[in-house]
């Protein structure tokens, strides 16, 4: 399990870090929510599913126009498994923008976690 809110400064994202700008898309079928940092340029994306395996495709349209950002995507493996290996996950990093699209790759009843800081 990735932790993403503590009080622990060392996680990805520390309590009371963000604004009340958030992006939601939600369907029967899975949510995902991005939120803005609290007086800073940087996001945070979460998604989950039910118990069918899908690949979201999600437009990064709410990020800052003309800037470049770092992104952090902690994504299901393709053999995790909600029942017979619920802790398979990956992480890759990638460079976007406002124009660039993802997909959110998620296992039966899993989920993706993605960070955005902007590059300077």
């Amino acid at each position: 399990m990735v932790c993403l809110f503590s009080d622990d400064p060392s996680v990805a994202i520390p309590k009371g870090f963000l604004t009340k700008r958030n992006e939601i898309v939600m369907t029967g079928d899975y949510l995902t929510i991005a939120t803005k940092a609290r007086g800073k340029e940087s996001w945070f994306l979460g998604a989950i599913t039910d118990e069918n395996a899908r690949i979201a495709e999600m437009a990064l349209n709410f990020l800052t126009k003309g800037e470049k950002y770092k992104t952090i995507v902690y994504e299901n493996t393709k053999d995790a498994d909600w029942q017979k290996n619920p802790i398979a996950y990956k992480i890759r990093m990638i460079v976007v923008t406002n124009k660039s699209k993802i997909n959110l790759n998620m296992a039966p009843a899993g989920g993706t976690a993605i960070s955005f800081e902007p590059i300077q």
